[in-house]
């Protein structure tokens, strides 16, 4: 049987492509890079609405997707229910972008799948040890 904490590295490894996406989002913004003519129109779909420019976009969602997944892996300033709420709403923006401009909206739901899954498994983590705390009492007091 496969350990919960191999599952779990596992998850955190594929939900690390969103830090990778966050670079590219951040050097796009900072313009080191040229903007990606269907990135700009995924988040067209969710930002033009706002009158948010694209460039000033792309760098605090790469900033903030760059910290999450870092606190993924327990670096920086995010709690990780944060950032794991903040990666799983940037998936739901990108399904409507995809939906919007005619793409399959599976990866971004396969990837909130995942970071959904993250919490499940914190949960069962936190079960465990409170019922394995839960026997240790009852048998101290005994």
């Amino acid at each position: 049987m496969v350990r919960r904490e191999t599952i779990t590295t596992a998850i955190k490894c594929c939900v690390s492509l969103q830090g990778v996406a966050g670079f590219g989002m951040l050097l796009q913004g900072l313009g080191a890079l040229p903007v990606d003519p269907d990135l700009a129109a995924i988040a067209g779909a969710s930002v033009d609405c706002m009158n948010i420019p694209h460039q000033p976009f792309f760098v605090a969602l790469g900033t903030f997707k760059i910290t999450a997944v870092a606190s993924q892996w327990g670096y920086g300033p995010l709690p990780q229910w944060l950032a794991r709420l903040g990666l799983m709403t940037s998936c739901v923006c990108a399904a409507f972008g995809h939906q919007s401009t005619g793409q399959s909206t599976v990866p971004p739901f396969v990837m909130l799948s995942l970071v959904a899954a993250l919490f499940a498994l914190d949960a069962a983590e936190l079960s465990d040890k409170t019922v394995d705390s839960m026997e240790y009492d009852y048998i101290k007091q005994e």
